[in-house]
């Protein structure tokens, strides 16, 4: 069954889907934070941290895959005027999963050793998703004023 455009229901799937981001981010940044300043300084990190990152970093690239669907099903309620920025919202934000999902492959939990350049190159495919993400929320939001 196919719905016609809803711009509410849109926009409300892509607030919780930013809100729900931007907090398990911020709850994420402390693991994170360990692994970059272990890589900055070329030091160890501890047994711990590992096991510790391991369950946050997973639940937050679950948490950013579900974001992935949620967001492209919201696709049904967006409004013809919007669809083009819509499409690229999902594609910035799949981007910004799949970096995110690469950062805990560059973890080697069991070994307890970072791949610094997956891990780095993570990094920066993420921090580009999400300023792209925030450019075209910022266009959709003034095309709708």
């Amino acid at each position: 069954m196919k719905r016609k455009a809803d711009l509410g229901q849109y926009m409300n799937i892509l607030s919780t889907v930013m809100d729900e981001t931007e907090n398990k981010s911020a709850e994420l940044d402390p693991y994170f934070k360990i692994f970059r300043q272990a890589l900055d300084e070329n030091k160890e990190v501890a047994a711990a941290d590992y096991v510790k990152t391991k369950t946050a970093f997973e639940a937050g690239v679950s948490l950013y895959e579900q974001n992935v669907h949620k967001l492209t099903q919201a696709g049904q309620f967006v409004p013809a005027m919007l669809l083009g920025l819509h499409k690229k919202i999902v594609a910035a934000y799949r981007r910004f999963y799949l970096g995110c999902a690469k950062m805990n492959q560059a973890l080697d939990y069991e070994k307890h050793t970072v791949a610094s350049d997956m891990f780095n190159q993570a990094e920066k495919e993420q921090n580009q998703a999400m300023d792209d993400i925030s450019k075209d929320v910022q266009k959709m939001m003034q095309k709708m004023m």
